[in-house]
């Protein structure tokens, strides 16, 4: 006899069936790491927003006239647009330019799965940022 060499028929299937059911138990763990990611970008994001208020206020570039103020942030619109309350500027520049000046690109860069965020800046300078659901 000749001596052959190779895989039989039964050890192809063998081994295909194993990798099915090691395929059938990864897939769905890794569909989990797309939206820890999503979050995690939020994350950043609201971080690098929370260090440009507080740039901003430390420059006096905005204050905040009243016991809190909101910056509203909508990502959804190009440029990014906002809408402030109980919030003024230093030099008769509007808080859209302001904030557009301060972020730059860092916010376009890192936004994932949301349309905005809301920023609450209260009179003792305590700054809170949250996703617009």
């Amino acid at each position: 006899m000749k001596n052959q060499k190779g895989f039989t028929l039964v050890e192809l299937i063998v081994v295909i069936a194993i990798l099915g059911i090691l395929g059938a138990i990864a897939v769905p763990k890794f569909g989990g790491f797309k939206e820890t990611a999503a979050k995690k970008a939020d994350e950043a994001t609201m971080d690098v927003i929370r260090n440009t208020v507080l740039i901003a206020l430390a420059n006096g570039d905005i204050t905040v006239t009243g016991e809190e103020g909101t910056i509203t942030i909508d990502t959804t619109e190009d440029p990014i647009t906002f809408e402030g309350s109980n919030i003024t500027t230093s030099d008769n520049n509007d808080l859209e330019k302001v904030m557009t000046d301060l972020l730059d690109t860092k916010l376009k860069a890192q936004v994932t799965n949301r349309i905005g965020f809301t920023v609450t800046i209260k009179s003792n300078g305590d700054i809170k940022v949250d996703p617009k659901k």
